[in-house]
C-alpha cells in the first residue's frame, strides 16, 4: 500500500469529514439570528402629552390608531356618564325628597320631582305611618286614649316606621353605590385601551425613526439618524453573535507496508 504524504494528510485533517456509507453527515448547530436592540420608549399614562419629537422620543399624537382609540374611549364614558346621571336621577326621584340628600340631588328639576312624587317610597312610608297611628287611635279609644298601653303602642309603631326609613336609605345608598362603580369600571376599561393605544403608538413611531429616519428637521445630511432614537440606537453597539464551536475532524488512519 503506498504511504500517504505529510501534505494529504494536512488537508484531509483540515477537510471536514464526509459522509461514510451507511452513516449520517455530522450536523452542524445553526447559528441564531441576531437580534434588533429595542429602544425603550417612556410610559406614557391616560391622558399624558406625548414626548416630543427628537427629545426623549418620537412624536406618536398624530397616530390615526391613537386618535381612532381616543375617540372610542370619549364616546363610550359620555354615553356612561349620561346613562349613571339618568339611573341616579330616576332612583332619587323614586325613594322621595329627603333634606339630607339635599346634595345628591344634582339639579333643580330632580329636586322638584322628588318633592311632588306622591308615591314616592318616602311617601309610601309616611302613609302607611298615619294608617297605623289612625288605627291604635280607634283601637285605644275611650277612656283608654291617655293610657299607658296606647302610648307602648305608639312607640313601637314610631318604632317601625324608623325602621322602614332606614332601610330604605340604605338599599337607596347601594343602589348609588352600584352606579357609581360601574361607571367607574367604564372609565377604567376605556383608560386601559387608551393606554395600550398609546403603547403601540410608540412602537411604531420608533420603528419609523429606526427605518426611516423620520424626526426633528435640521439633522445632519450624510446618512446621520435624524432622530434622538434613531441616533441612540446608532450609537448602541451592535449585538455580537454567538460562537458555535465546530467539531475537530479526526486525521485519517496510516497504512504502512509490513517489509
Amino acid at each position: 500500500m503506498p504511504v500517504a504524504q505529510p501534505g494529504s494528510l494536512a488537508r484531509r485533517a483540515a477537510a471536514p469529514p464526509r459522509p461514510r456509507a451507511g452513516g449520517s453527515r455530522v450536523a452542524t448547530p445553526a447559528r441564531p439570528a441576531p437580534q434588533r436592540p429595542r429602544i425603550a420608549m417612556p410610559a406614557v399614562g391616560v391622558g399624558a402629552a406625548p414626548p416630543a419629537a427628537g427629545a426623549a422620543g418620537a412624536d406618536y399624537s398624530s397616530d390615526p390608531i391613537l386618535q381612532a382609540a381616543n375617540q372610542i374611549a370619549t364616546r363610550n364614558i359620555g354615553i356612561a356618564e349620561a346613562a349613571a346621571q339618568a339611573a341616579r336621577s330616576q332612583a332619587l326621584i323614586a325613594y322621595g325628597y329627603a333634606p339630607e340628600l339635599a346634595g345628591q340631588y344634582g339639579d333643580a328639576n330632580t329636586e322638584g320631582s322628588a318633592k311632588a312624587n306622591t308615591f314616592s317610597t318616602l311617601a309610601q312610608i309616611a302613609h302607611n305611618h298615619e294608617l297605623r297611628a289612625q288605627q291604635l287611635d280607634r283601637n285605644y279609644g275611650g277612656n283608654l286614649f291617655f293610657s299607658s298601653a296606647r302610648g307602648n303602642a305608639l312607640g313601637e309603631e314610631g318604632r317601625q316606621t324608623l325602621g322602614e326609613q332606614s332601610a330604605a336609605a340604605a338599599k337607596l345608598q347601594e343602589f348609588l353605590s352600584g352606579i357609581s362603580d360601574k361607571l367607574a369600571g367604564v372609565k377604567s376599561s376605556e383608560g386601559d385601551r387608551v393606554y395600550s393605544a398609546e403603547q403601540d403608538a410608540a412602537n411604531r413611531a420608533v420603528d419609523q425613526a429606526l427605518r426611516y429616519g423620520y424626526g426633528a428637521p435640521g439633522a445632519a445630511a450624510g446618512g446621520a439618524p435624524r432622530t434622538a432614537v434613531a441616533a441612540a440606537a446608532a450609537a448602541r453597539p451592535a449585538a455580537a453573535r454567538p460562537r458555535v464551536a465546530r467539531p475537530r475532524a479526526t486525521p485519517a488512519p496510516v497504512y504502512r507496508r509490513q517489509p
